[in-house]
């Protein structure tokens, strides 16, 4: 059932997706140096860049252990095409080991916490009911966090191209603790969630401001299919002045 539904949601967000890859390929046309796939689930994304961009080099992040695998599993093919540094564990504010809440659709597995009054959790949790018969909506997992500047610094970066960022609601405070080494990344892409069962702990007014004040300006903005959820990618003048 897992398979089918997985299935069924990459049908509904085939044409949402295609949609922001042409506008990664207006800013970047067919090659990219250095990837960030913060949040990397199974690979997905990083599977549809490979297929519409050169990429020299990934770095992908994956802190649950069963979707770290299947990811690892599926980039293998393109590990001669391009180097991709696989890391099994989150970025954030500190360096520490947490519980992660583990959803039935592990796409949606978040460090927050959930809001099981809200109502999206429960026309969410009714919908995967069907396909997930007497399984648990969430479940606990320890994982791994490493302090998102402390990466930085271990790795001397000079710049990044693509920053993509899907932590389910935890997208600020890994932007937020980079402070002045934010301003070495040229884009970044990231979803944000406007129904209220994440517990963010933040509003979008405030990534927004973030990215403003250090150079960042909004590129696209795209509402995703059937969900309170849009992805907006944004450009860093210093790098892309030309485009926007």
């Amino acid at each position: 059932m897992n398979k089918i539904l997985q299935f069924l949601l990459n049908i509904v967000d085939m044409k949402h997706k295609i949609n922001i890859y042409k506008n990664l390929q207006k800013i970047f046309n067919k090659e990219i140096n250095t990837v960030f796939d913060i949040g990397g689930h199974k690979g997905e994304t990083s599977l549809d860049l490979l297929k519409r961009f050169k990429i020299k080099k990934i770095f992908i992040f994956e802190p649950v252990l069963e979707s770290f695998k299947k990811m690892s599993n599926n980039l293998i093919k393109y590990q001669d095409k391009c180097e991709i540094n696989e890391f099994n564990f989150a970025l954030g504010e500190e360096t520490k080991e947490i519980l992660i809440n583990k959803t039935i659709e592990s796409s949606s597995s978040t460090i927050n916490q959930i809001n099981t009054q809200s109502n999206y959790y429960k026309r969410k949790n009714k919908i995967l009911k069907f396909f997930f018969k007497n399984k648990n909506f969430q479940s606990k997992e320890k994982i791994k966090i490493k302090k998102a500047s402390d990466f930085f610094d271990e790795y001397s970066f000079l710049s990044i191209d693509l920053m993509k960022i899907d932590t389910e609601g935890y997208e600020y405070f890994i932007l937020n603790d980079l402070d002045e080494k934010i301003k070495k990344i040229k884009v970044i892409y990231f979803e944000h969630h406007y129904d209220f069962m994440i517990i963010k702990n933040y509003k979008f007014s405030q990534m927004h401001s973030l990215l403003n004040k250090n150079g960042f300006i909004k590129f696209y903005k795209s509402r995703m299919p059937f969900r309170k959820t849009f992805d907006y990618i944004y450009v860093n003048k210093e790098f892309f002045n030309d485009k926007i």
